[in-house]
């Protein structure tokens, strides 16, 4: 790389305004005892020859982790970025975050720049030709080739949420006044549900009907939206997917509405039969925008690895997208009107058979049965013998055997010997009436014709009714304020909702990023370690060194003989308490220096590594607040528990 480019300048000038004492130690460190008088611009080009001669590159490669090359790779990616917006990107802690960014920058693979706004970037070191391929982009989106999904069936399935409809219907749920589930009924509906994987899917279930506002709670009562569920069936196949696989996530209403308009735009990321690691899944949800915060974007993904959208790769936490778009299967109809339900069955056709049956049980196909009551419950809601009919023969491919057929004649023609009707009477001119009623919606909003002319209509369809009389150039029929739909908690409506699918290519071929070996590394350091603790170093200089190998900052066997400018004491033990608060202030002091403890909590005694927060001073103790940068876990640590603290510096200067 040329040396005069304007990224080595860059570098160069960030140098150069580094705080005297911290440039200093770097060169110290690097360079050995500096020869006076200095010359900051003279120092540095020695600095590049030493840490770019072949055996110091070598080294410096080799100690790279996985961890190294993923914030590298991605400032190289994004370009230059702030610590927030990176620890976004990666799914880090910040705090976590920038003990790495000080490590890689005194590692000279990466600097930062102050103005106007704290800035890291690459450094020229990282953008060499060889290191192209270690910092290749698809690292963050690598995929694995993995077996096809085969015949799991999701928990999102169509059948599941219809089962549970018909089970709902049959009985009702009610919660005790400790607000927790009646006994009786909830005995009978887990029955039903008692072959459904995970053991926990029909509460699973329910959330996501919830979520949808397809059941809504009137008091104690779970109450079922017939309305929403017929809407539902409305939507296309894709558009009811998006709908249902996000409403197992944390949103409801107006949040959930949006959330689920991306649901394809995600599932375009992803290739088929591709096994995605957990953290290349987060990076690919965290473009979703409509997702909100990465916590609601975790409880997405978690909840789909529940309920079979995602699955166990070929790889430990991989895993293999498999969205719900189940092929249907044939629909069985028994001679004794028991019948099947296929996954991946079509919503709108199966809706009015769900309604006139009673759930046998739902495992991996709902089985259902036609009976007398359902039927004739069904008709009295305003179904009509020939819909259910049609709705049976769509689902089976052919007619219906004609004893069952007859049947459902019979209980119509009973049920319909005495009705009471509810809905709003509509008076058409005859002329008009006959081309009205070959209207597809109209058809579907009359629930009885009462004489030539005079129709009872469904008051929750006069939108429809209203588009088919302009069409017939006939005025559109405004509302009326008795007729409005009633409010029954849902967010929204499902009428003309839709998730687009975005126009875009494939989804890049994936490419797997195997991990770092860390065994040559591993042996080097050994290697080295060994040397430092026999040389003839006072303590407080080998526990120093041993600190900076640690880090990874060691990268010539030369510096093992340099002078170290930290002799101070980095280790107290048992009861010397003075000693113990002294290292702790001195930490608390640096930002970017941990401790390692060993406490009498527990026996064996328990060893932390912490970033210390404060020191909070009681009555007769002193307790330490600390925290554990990986999993953000706080401690209150009493100070005399303490069997020994020991400084870890996160700094050269």
């Amino acid at each position: 790389m040329n040396r005069d480019s304007a990224v080595w300048e860059s570098w160069k000038r960030a140098l150069v305004t580094l705080p005297d004492t911290t440039f200093f130690a770097w060169m110290r460190h690097y360079l050995g005892p500096l020869q006076t008088p200095f010359n900051k611009q003279n120092l540095i080009q020695d600095l590049i020859q030493r840490v770019s001669s072949p055996d110091a590159t070598r080294v410096r490669r080799l100690l790279l982790t996985d961890s190294d090359l993923d914030i590298l790779a991605a400032l190289k990616h994004l370009g230059p970025s702030s610590a927030p917006d990176l620890a976004n990107w990666l799914d880090l802690s910040e705090a976590v975050l920038r003990l790495r960014l000080l490590n890689l920058e005194e590692r000279l693979w990466l600097f930062h720049q102050t103005a106007p706004q704290v800035l890291y970037q690459v450094s020229p070191f990282t953008l060499e030709d060889e290191m192209a391929e270690l910092l290749t982009e698809t690292r963050f989106y690598a995929g694995l080739p993995a077996q096809p999904a085969g015949d799991v069936i999701p928990l999102a399935t169509e059948s599941h949420f219809l089962a549970l409809y018909a089970a709902l219907d049959e009985f009702p749920q009610e919660l005790t006044q400790g607000q927790t589930w009646k006994k009786k009924p909830r005995a009978e509906l887990l029955a039903k549900f008692a072959g459904l994987t995970p053991e926990d899917g029909l509460d699973k279930l329910l959330r996501a009907c919830e979520n949808l506002g397809l059941v809504t709670w009137d008091g104690p009562l779970l109450r079922l939206v017939d309305s929403y569920w017929e809407d539902l069936g409305r939507l296309s196949a894709t558009d009811r997917t998006a709908l249902l696989a996000t409403a197992f996530g944390p949103w409801k209403g107006q949040f959930l509405n949006e959330a689920a308009k991306a649901f394809w735009e995600f599932a375009s990321k992803l290739r088929p039969s591709t096994a995605y690691s957990w953290r290349t899944l987060r990076r690919f949800s965290g473009q979703i925008f409509a997702w909100r915060t990465p916590e609601d974007r975790e409880a997405l993904l978690k909840a789909w690895t529940t309920i079979g959208l995602f699955l166990p790769g070929p790889e430990n936490d991989t895993w293999v997208f498999h969205p719900p778009l189940v092929t249907p299967g044939p629909t069985i109809l028994e001679a004794n009107f028991e019948w099947r339900l296929a996954p991946g069955s079509p919503w709108y056709e199966a809706w009015s058979a769900v309604r006139a049956s009673r759930l046998l049980r739902c495992d991996r196909l709902s089985h259902f049965e036609l009976t007398k009551p359902r039927v004739q419950h069904a008709i009295a809601r305003g179904l009509t013998a020939i819909a259910l009919q049609k709705s049976l023969s769509t689902l089976i491919g052919h007619d219906l055997p004609q004893n069952i057929a007859i049947t459902i004649q019979e209980w119509e023609a009973q049920t319909r010997q005495v009705q009471l009707w509810s809905g709003l009477i509509l008076r058409v001119d005859p002329a008009k009436a006959p081309l009205l009623q070959h209207a597809e919606q109209f058809a579907q909003a009359v629930l009885e014709t009462l004489a030539p002319g005079v129709f009872l209509i469904d008051p929750d369809s006069l939108e429809l009714v209203s588009r088919d009389l302009q069409q017939l150039g006939l005025p559109a029929l405004p509302p009326p304020q008795t007729a409005k739909r009633p409010l029954d908690g849902s967010p929204w409506s499902f009428s003309r909702w839709s998730a687009p699918l975005p126009v875009v290519g494939e989804a890049p071929p994936p490419t797997w990023v195997p991990p770092v070996d860390p065994l040559p590394a591993q042996k080097l350091t050994e290697h080295w370690q060994k040397q430092i603790e026999d040389s003839p170093l006072q303590e407080e200089e080998k526990e120093e060194l041993l600190g900076r190998l640690r880090r990874r900052l060691m990268i010539e066997e030369r510096q093992l003989s340099f002078p170290v400018t930290h002799k101070e004491k980095l280790e107290a033990r048992g009861l010397d308490f003075l000693g113990k608060m002294r290292l702790l202030e001195q930490v608390l002091a640096n930002p970017f220096d941990l401790i390692d403890v060993e406490t009498r909590q527990a026996e064996p005694a328990d060893t932390l590594t912490l970033r210390p927060l404060k020191l909070d001073r009681q009555a007769n103790e002193v307790l330490l607040k600390a925290q554990d940068p990986d999993s953000g876990k706080v401690y209150l640590l009493p100070i005399s528990r303490l069997t020994r603290v020991r400084r870890l510096r996160g700094s050269l200067s």
